[in-house]
């Protein structure tokens, strides 16, 4: 049995979003706006998935919002104190 069929391997696949799942998921942002942020090190990096492929791990961008969310909340708490 490969370690792809084995028992509980769908469990542990990650899923990779495409750059437009990500755009929208964030409010409908353009590519270069995705890209400066990239740049900037504001938001995770896209892996290569093929020749002319690339998407997001769904986890980093779970993350990302996390921390966003963290954030935000944060900043609630200081201005209430």
């Amino acid at each position: 049995m490969t370690k792809a069929n084995s028992p509980g391997a769908d469990a542990k696949r990650e899923r990779i979003l495409s750059k437009a799942d990500v755009m929208s998921a964030f409010g409908g942002i353009s590519k270069a706006t995705l890209y400066r942020w990239i740049a900037a090190g504001r938001f995770p990096r896209q892996v290569k998935i093929g020749p002319s492929r690339m998407g997001f791990f769904q986890s980093d961008i779970d993350a990302h919002m996390a921390k966003l969310r963290d954030e935000r909340d944060a900043g609630r708490k200081v201005e209430a104190a």
